[in-house]
């Protein structure tokens, strides 16, 4: 299953959070969001991404996309630490190990 082009943004900003452009400058942004999708979208990434936005929304007031980069983190940080408010029917922590797993194995750590 693809993501639509909502989706695909907010991927795209949750990898720039998890592969700061300045602390990785080799590893291309696009790519480790295309490996996510082609890794993970028929296992619920469109599921989470809008579990995240909802999140945001409940905790912040606004979605992901309209948060500064450090609430940005802040929300990234809450969903590690198994701190959610808001029911994503499915559990974002365990999703989320999944993707930081895809995450290391394309940028080699």
């Amino acid at each position: 299953m693809s993501l639509d082009d909502d989706e695909r943004a907010v991927l795209a900003a949750v990898v720039d959070r998890m592969v700061p452009p300045a602390e990785f400058p080799q590893v291309s942004q696009a790519d480790v969001a295309a490996r996510l999708e082609e890794r993970l979208a028929d296992d619920g990434l469109g599921r989470w991404l809008r579990g995240l936005v909802g999140e945001s929304s409940t905790v912040y007031s606004t979605g992901f996309l309209e948060l500064h980069p450090g609430t940005r983190d802040e929300v990234l940080d809450r969903i590690e630490a198994e701190n959610i408010r808001t029911d994503w029917g499915m559990d974002p922590t365990v999703f989320f190990g999944r993707m930081i797993d895809v995450v290391a194995e394309v940028i080699g750590a």
